[in-house]
């Protein structure tokens, strides 16, 4: 499964400037395919050289004298400020490509989750629509975009803090955390504890509690990152090539054997963050049983009358036969004139 998904991003970046948004400063691919147990994601996030170089450059400096950050180390302590929850962030490679630094990770998240929040932020919502001829299914499905969900919670998070009314949530929240960063507070100790001192915990007179910042936003780290909704936002979706789908274009891939797979694409959609909410829309088609079932009784029943007809007839036909004569019965005469005597 996998093999597939790195084979796809390795073609897509060879695309890239083949499709719309070529020319974006910053984007973020996603390839996902999924098995009976899990979601696979292989996450992009690409930006271009001069402006990876100007973030860097006017970075704001990293807690306890450790540097100043960079996209690399911002990127590894969010998906560490996130790694509570039920599923795996691993960090592949960089690549250069065309003029960007890509930073590539895959995430691997079980279709079933313990977790509320996971559930709901892989979940594709949509409605589907099954229309039926007896022989066959057409079913048309309409779902959010993968992206939705996370620009709702960002959008929502956003608001919250430019009207001052940050919810505590929105610390350990996965956008809540690009927007507010990942503080966690130590509400057990009071001023001057040596445990928070030894730990070097962050004391804040104001709200009277230590604190520690794991992860500060985006904005925070990178405070001439400008606005977001220019970002580009391309999803690859692995899915059958018999499915009719409206996209901005697709990939053909490899398959594990290394051979061009047969059977599926990398669907591709594409949009800004700053869009309104899209939706992707496809069908495909399921035999239906009852027609089937319909033919198999009308041929059983066809085959019975036949059969009853055939059986009536040659009834018929016997009943209307003249009865045979004795020497049409017996057409041996041992004792006839012209017949030899056996026992002679």
């Amino acid at each position: 499964m996998r093999t597939i998904l790195k084979k796809a991003a390795a073609a897509a970046i060879a695309l890239a400037f083949v499709f719309c948004f070529a020319a974006c400063d910053a984007r973020i691919n996603v390839y996902e395919q999924q098995d009976e147990d899990n979601r696979y994601f292989l996450v992009e996030f690409a930006l271009a050289k001069t402006l990876e170089n100007k973030l860097n450059a006017e970075a704001t400096d990293i807690a306890n004298g450790k540097g100043k950050w960079t996209v690399k180390k911002w990127l590894d302590a969010y998906f560490d400020a996130i790694s509570d929850r039920d599923f795996s962030v691993q960090y592949m490679e960089k690549l250069n490509e065309n003029g960007e630094s890509i930073y590539r990770y895959t995430v691997t998240v079980p279709l079933e989750s313990d977790s509320k929040d996971v559930n709901e932020a892989f979940t594709l919502h949509g409605d589907m629509d099954v229309k039926t001829n007896l022989f066959l299914r057409t079913v048309s499905v309409k779902r959010d975009d993968r992206f939705n969900y996370w620009l709702k919670e960002y959008k929502e998070a956003a608001a919250r803090k430019a009207a001052g009314q940050a919810d505590p949530a929105d610390h350990h929240s996965m956008m809540g955390i690009v927007v507010s960063g990942r503080i966690d507070t130590y509400p057990q100790y009071s001023y001057g504890d040596e445990d928070a001192v030894r730990q070097k915990l962050i004391w804040d007179s104001k709200n009277q509690v230590y604190y520690t910042e794991v992860c500060p936003s985006f904005f925070d780290a990178f405070p001439t990152a400008g606005d977001y909704a220019d970002l580009v936002l391309n999803n690859f979706w692995y899915a059958s090539k018999k499915m009719n789908v409206s996209s901005d274009g697709f990939i053909y891939v490899m398959d594990e054997y290394n051979r061009l797979d047969k059977k599926n694409v990398y669907y591709l959609f594409s949009k800004y963050a700053g869009d309104d909410p899209s939706f992707v829309e496809y069908e495909y088609f399921r035999a239906d049983l009852t027609g089937w079932y319909i033919v198999a009784l009308v041929g059983g029943a066809l085959a019975v009358l036949i059969i009853i007809c055939v059986a009536k007839y040659l009834d018929k036909r016997k009943n209307t036969q003249k009865p045979l004569t004795v020497k049409e019965q017996f057409p041996y005469d041992p004792f006839g004139d012209d017949s030899i005597d056996p026992f002679a």
